[in-house]
């Protein structure tokens, strides 16, 4: 059984951090089509892992302590199934993978070198961690003192939330 809001008006769509704006923007674009609410948000999440230029979120993130980009991703349908990855490196769409882990396993969550072998038996490449230039230096900077003290509220994230109903209230 699906979830709906029978008063609600849609389609609506929000999301966190201004890297939101164009996921947002893609999610409206699928429902615009007549897609469903899940294709939307999945595609919207996949806009904000693509961008190379995004440096919370996707391949081209800060990395760990070790210098390692590792990636986590969820995804929730209205009727209740999630389906999740953490802790994958190499991953272009962890969101999409999460997807997989939902809609064609038992599973909720697939972990680390796990999510990555169920990625390559369904055909997702796995792409080398290899750190943009800009982000190379900032991670050798911060080893020189291996303090982490963010500045709280000033683009001290690491992921995108993205939720969304479509017309019918799903």
């Amino acid at each position: 059984m699906r979830a709906s809001l029978p008063h609600a008006s849609g389609p609506i769509i929000l999301s966190t951090w201004d890297h939101g704006i164009p996921a947002n923007a893609a999610a409206m674009d699928v429902l615009k089509a007549g897609g469903s609410a899940l294709d939307a948000a999945e595609r919207g999440v996949m806009v904000t892992e693509a961008d190379v230029t995004n440096r919370s979120v996707g391949l081209t993130g800060y990395p760990d302590r070790d210098g390692i980009v590792t990636l986590d991703a969820c995804i929730m349908d209205g009727d209740g199934r999630a389906g999740s990855v953490s802790f994958v490196q190499g991953i272009k769409h962890p969101v999409a993978l999460a997807r997989k882990v939902m809609e064609q396993t038992p599973h909720v969550m697939m972990v680390g070198k796990g999510a990555e072998q169920y990625a390559r038996e369904l055909g997702i490449e796995q792409l080398a961690n290899t750190l943009p230039p800009d982000v190379q230096k900032a991670w050798e900077d911060w080893k020189r003192t291996a303090k982490y003290q963010p500045v709280i509220n000033i683009e001290n994230h690491d992921t995108i939330g993205l939720v969304l109903m479509d017309a019918s209230g799903r």
